[in-house]
């Protein structure tokens, strides 16, 4: 373990008692809670006790507790101790509530219910303070039939637009657990509606159509310079080695499109977020939003060298 506090929790845990379960997402905030009846386990104790504490690589950590996860799921249960715990209570799910820069209301609220809802207000959550107009959720074009949602989220500035289409994995209303393989599928097929989406949403600021918020009020989009359009899904190491993300996938699209193509989970959105706030802290003259601009073209141009749009930059700066 890599701190003597949690080889403590661990021990006390082990002895009996009801343990607190939090469930936080990717910005840190609780979704969720519930409290369960350990039972005692004279086995785990002595692992415990027997565990060195220190340093740990944790990306290399990371892949060996997914693999053991895994053989969990597939019922190869004779590397692991279980415990028994007393799982009657439902989990009690927290309502967190953001006023955006628009002065709507958006909540994250994790159930079965609005289970794809919470990414979507996550992604909004992060990028609505890139600029002081905030970030226009569901925005809406007129069509024959009514209105019609254009897509998840729209941002926009004068040098250009950002479109998001989220697609969150369903696991609450499952009635068991899927193994990663099936998550992986999923995701797959929803990065392949994302595009198809994505490219319909281009179409129609090429075309001129008239973009409305969801109180009725005109939005006024740059539809010139390039958009990004950016697909956020729940967990990018789930994203298996995909036709729907490799080279051709991204030509194909920025052909037909005149327009950039990303992959991001919350995480990775996060941290495209906080490094378009270190440029402009570091460059008072370039704003966020020119700054998120700016490092999702370098971020473009990291993907087409990997020929791959599943990855996960990092920022260096000088000292």
């Amino acid at each position: 373990m890599e701190r003597e506090e949690e080889k403590e929790a661990l021990i006390a845990l082990a002895k009996e008692g009801v343990c607190q379960l939090f469930l936080f997402n990717e910005l840190g905030i609780s979704t969720a809670w519930k409290s369960v009846e350990v039972k005692k386990s004279e086995e785990l104790s002595k692992l415990v006790y027997n565990c060195q504490v220190g340093p740990i690589k944790q990306d290399e950590f990371k892949g060996k507790v997914s693999q053991m996860l895994e053989e969990e799921l597939l019922n190869q249960k004779n590397r692991f101790i279980v415990l028994s715990i007393d799982n009657d209570d439902k989990w009690k799910f927290i309502h967190s509530t953001y006023i955006s820069n628009q002065l709507n209301e958006s909540t994250i609220h994790l159930s079965e219910e609005v289970e794809g809802n919470h990414q979507e207000e996550l992604a909004l959550w992060l990028i609505d303070n890139i600029h002081p107009k905030g970030t226009y959720h569901s925005p809406q074009i007129n069509t024959k039939s009514g209105k019609k949602e254009l897509t998840d989220l729209l941002l926009t500035y004068n040098n250009g637009c950002f479109l998001l289409e989220s697609k969150a994995l369903s696991v609450f209303c499952r009635d068991s657990l899927p193994n990663q393989a099936d998550l992986a599928n999923d995701i797959g097929k929803h990065i392949e509606k994302a595009i198809k989406q994505l490219k319909g949403a281009v179409r129609q600021l090429k075309l001129g159509t008239s973009i409305y918020s969801i109180s009725g009020d005109e939005v006024s989009v740059e539809r010139i310079k390039p958009a990004h359009c950016l697909i956020v899904v729940s967990e990018l190491a789930l994203v298996s080695k995909t036709n729907m993300i490799g080279l051709n996938a991204m030509r194909n699209f920025m052909i037909s499109t005149n327009a950039y193509i990303h992959l991001v989970d919350p995480s990775e959105l996060m941290r495209i977020v906080q490094v378009a706030n270190i440029i402009h802290s570091k460059n008072n003259k370039m704003s966020k939003i020119e700054a998120f601009d700016f490092y999702l073209l370098e971020r473009a141009r990291m993907a087409m060298e990997k020929e791959t749009l599943n990855i996960q930059v990092i920022l260096k700066t000088e000292k």
